[in-house]
């Protein structure tokens, strides 16, 4: 029989294999960019980060079922808030208009939780690995830091590729790096400035907090000036962003920080000596100092002016209005909310809805994807009760953890400090949540997991002292061994194929779809049709391509085939053009009626600005001409 204290070869080697997909997870999704156009932060890295997170599930969970160790899992610090989030927002699916989407969203939020309670157990049995998945965090995050300074100086990157075998996905990943090169802009390898803000305040609280414990005590002093040295110049990295939702995350996470180091040490902070205080004016003087030489360098300038202009500038704007949607959404149903994944669904009905007649600014014509704020997100597609859940988790863990770090003096300084720095991170990145959508972004929410976790192994190692040591190993019998052996890895190895296949098909859908359109602007209609008819057979909740689709039936006057698509693409494209061409269909089949209604629908959506709404218009002049049987007005076509 096996002994959960003594784990067995194969049960050392699936940890072995979970730590490597979680070295594979914190440390290439980062990397992951723009390739032929798409955007990788929503499709890329999305599916391969989820691909990964499942498998590296499956492995902790096999693992977990061949030990015997299910029961030490329930020492997991905020299992059960976590349990009953993910119950809750599972009963809000149902609510979504594609409820195929919601459930992706939900496995995206259940994958991430449980990649979390995942990275505490295992970092707890082993402490080790907390220190070796610094690793794969450095790397992901020097690389983007790096590489994000290099953009805001206006780095060629193209030339840079020229030294490198010219094959085809080279040169569209350097192709790349080189976009926001040319603006000035630090993206990183992440492709836009707000995604890297988002990500780089995840880590550099974690940074400096262990990295200067380790060097106070002289442990892993290698490690120790790679952690400060990385924090640094991640820092110069953030500023250059100029992304200031990022900046009040940051200093959100660094005043929880404060507040914790007071409490903790707030009696020997009170007996340091002078010396020591004028030691460290001065250190911060010289820093403050060289932050000031080289401002201009990482965009310390730029970044004072785009402060300057917070709240009055068209992009906070923009922002707030979106905001308005999502609460607006939440006012409608605020106790289970719309569903998850709808916000992008809903956007346009419910922008009508937040301006409640009066004119649409044209600086919202284009579809909100995200709220740019993920708490009011949350709270529209899962109800202010889905909020609430989730910051009874979010605040627990701090909480929790901040209160366990400081009841507990006797644990090593640098573990407190791991802890701490966990803790602020995903303080920060929730800070950077109130103005973006960091845990929409797959590389945030893996870094904000990775560190979280970090903390969660040392707080769950102490709650596990003493108490699995004392007892027996249980007593099984042959059908329970059978059912931990064989029947419970079968069964997970299946869930687990099956929900990298449903991640797999909407990539693929993404691309042939991309691909389709291409075919359908150069002309070539059958071989478009029969793209999107694949991208619609791996996800049939596809609007774009089943709008697409749509037009290709009217083109060769299958309206009947046209107008199904079309409506299928409701439930998960609601846009003004798909209005717009659906009343172009019905147009066609002399549906007068049912046509006005669509052309008046496309029009509450923008009233004025748009060739859209212009052709909108056009076509409404068209129809009220032949109610009246007058004759249509020069430059409206019939």
């Amino acid at each position: 029989m096996s002994n959960p204290q003594t784990p067995s070869p194969v049960v050392r080697r699936l940890d072995r294999a979970f730590e490597g997909a979680a070295w594979l997870i914190l440390g290439l999704t980062p990397v992951l960019i723009n390739v032929y156009n798409v955007d990788a932060y929503r499709t890329v890295q999305a599916t391969f980060a989820s691909i990964l997170i499942a498998v590296a599930l499956c492995f902790w969970a096999v693992a977990r079922c061949l030990g015997r160790s299910w029961a030490e899992v329930g020492k997991v610090p905020m299992l059960y808030p976590i349990a009953f989030l993910g119950l809750w927002t599972l009963l809000t699916v149902p609510r979504s208009p594609a409820p195929p989407l919601g459930l992706a969203s939900w496995w995206n939020l259940v994958a991430y939780l449980g990649f979390w309670i995942a990275l505490s157990d295992v970092t707890a049995r082993e402490p080790k690995l907390r220190w070796r998945l610094m690793v794969p965090i450095l790397f992901g995050f020097v690389a983007n830091s790096v590489i994000g300074l290099m953009q805001y100086q206006h780095v060629d990157f193209m030339a840079l590729s020229r030294g490198l075998p010219q094959a085809p996905w080279i040169l569209n990943y350097f192709a790349g790096l080189d976009a926001p090169a040319r603006l000035g802009s630090a993206a990183g390898m992440l492709g836009n400035q707000n995604v890297l803000g988002g990500y780089l305040v995840a880590a550099i609280p974690l940074l400096f907090l262990a990295g200067s414990a380790l060097l106070a005590k002289r442990e892993r002093v290698v490690l120790a000036v790679a952690l400060v040295a990385s924090g640094l110049v991640g820092s110069a990295s953030l500023v250059a962003t100029q992304t200031r939702g990022a900046w009040v995350g940051l200093a959100i996470g660094l005043c929880w920080a404060a507040v914790a180091v007071l409490a903790h040490y707030g009696s020997a902070i009170r007996r340091l000596s002078a010396k020591t205080w004028i030691a460290v004016a001065l250190g911060l003087a010289v820093a403050l100092g060289g932050l000031a030489a080289g401002g201009k360098t990482i965009g310390l300038d730029r970044a004072i002016a785009k402060l300057q202009t917070a709240g009055t500038d068209n992009t906070s704007q923009q922002r707030i209005n979106a905001w308005h949607v999502a609460r607006t959404m939440a006012d409608e149903r605020p106790v289970v909310g719309h569903g998850l994944g709808t916000y992008k669904i809903l956007y346009f009905k419910y922008l009508v809805k937040t301006f409640n007649g009066q004119p649409i600014p044209s600086s919202m014509h284009h579809r909100y994807v995200q709220a740019h704020n993920d708490f009011i997100q949350m709270a529209g597609e899962t109800g202010y009760l889905g909020l609430i859940l989730g910051l009874v988790v979010l605040f627990g863990f701090a909480g929790g953890g901040t209160w366990w770090m400081i009841r507990h003096p006797a644990i090593a300084l640098s573990e407190r400090m791991l802890v701490l720095g966990g803790i602020t991170g995903a303080i920060a990145m929730a800070g950077s949540g109130i103005f973006g959508f960091p845990f929409h972004i797959a590389s945030s929410s893996a870094l904000a997991v990775g560190v979280a976790g970090l903390a969660g192994g040392v707080w769950t190692r102490q709650r596990r002292e003493g108490a699995a040591s004392s007892q027996a190993p249980a007593a099984y019998s042959p059908a329970q061994l059978a059912v931990y052996t064989y029947a419970l890895p079968i069964a997970i190895a299946f869930v687990t194929f099956a929900v990298c296949w449903s991640v797999w098909n909407p990539y693929q859908a993404d691309k042939f779809t991309k691909q389709g359109q291409e075919l359908y602007k150069a002309g070539r209609v059958p071989e478009a049709q029969a793209v999107l008819d694949q991208a619609i057979r791996l996800d049939p909740e596809r609007g774009d391509a089943r709008l697409l689709m749509g037009l290709i039936y009217a083109v060769y006057g299958r309206f009947d085939q046209s107008e199904k698509e079309l409506l299928a693409a409701q439930r998960s494209y609601d846009d003004v053009t798909l209005h717009y061409y659906l009343g172009r269909v019905y147009e066609s089949v002399n549906r007068l009626d049912a046509a006005r209604t669509e052309y008046q629908n496309a029009l509450h959506y923008f009233p004025a600005g748009l060739d859209i709404t212009k052709a909108v218009s056009e076509r409404l002049a068209v129809l009220d001409q032949a109610t009246k049987g007058t004759p249509v007005p020069a430059g409206a076509k019939k």
